[in-house]
């Protein structure tokens, strides 16, 4: 039987699908399906104001994949999903771990890594152009 969840993050909602097959994620434009039978592993992770549901699958080239969806904290879509996800596959729950231990688990980073690399990343563009603009800049005089 298949159920549909409502998620909400901030503004924005997301809806699930599962069923026996499939899991669906309408996330804006975004879709992503994943089949059942590659169902991994599954953590929550709290971040205050928010929630991170982390879903690792294998894809058909054996890797280890991740979905993860965000919501207000507190989200009964997402609590739904989560149970219904727990009840169906008890094998993919890793809630007991401690967050580090999960995520090397499901070899994702948390959210202020993330964060900090994209910040690196960023601060490393703006000194290249900045570079690349008195350059030009010299070039033209």
């Amino acid at each position: 039987m298949a159920e549909t969840f409502s998620i909400k993050m901030m503004v924005q909602t997301y809806y699930a699908r599962l069923d026996d097959q499939e899991f669906q994620l309408k996330q804006g434009p975004r879709r992503t399906t994943v089949p059942t039978a590659s169902f991994r592993h599954l953590y929550v992770e709290d971040e205050g104001a928010m929630q991170l549901m982390w879903l690792s699958y294998e894809a058909a080239n054996g890797k280890l994949k991740r979905v993860s969806i965000g919501a207000n904290a507190g989200d009964p879509g997402l609590a739904k999903l989560v149970d219904s996800l727990v009840a169906a596959y008890p094998q993919i729950d890793i809630r007991s771990q401690d967050r580090k231990q999960a995520m090397q688990t499901l070899g994702a980073m948390s959210r202020g890594l993330r964060i900090a690399i994209g910040l690196t990343v960023a601060l490393v563009f703006m000194v290249v152009l900045s570079f690349i603009a008195e350059y030009l800049g010299g070039a033209f005089e």
